[in-house]
């Protein structure tokens, strides 16, 4: 018998900050989840009548202050 597990994972908007905050942290730098800046688009999608806009992810800000224990 085989047995396949299925894993869901939910992430909000928060949740992701959290997570390249952490990311930059470990890297070094002075980051807080408020210093991530998420953008969205829309681009089009299909051919003709069936052409229409659909959310995309642009890009991700960080905004960094300094890296830790460093002054600028």
């Amino acid at each position: 018998m085989q047995i396949n597990k299925k894993l869901t994972i939910s992430l909000s908007e928060n949740d992701v900050r959290l997570i390249i905050a952490n990311w930059a942290a470990s890297e070094g730098y002075n980051v807080k989840p408020d210093d991530v800046t998420l953008s969205v688009g829309n681009k089009w999608v299909g051919y003709g009548r069936d052409e229409q806009q659909v959310p995309c992810f642009k890009e991700c800000i960080i905004n960094v202050k300094e890296p830790k224990g460093e002054k600028v």
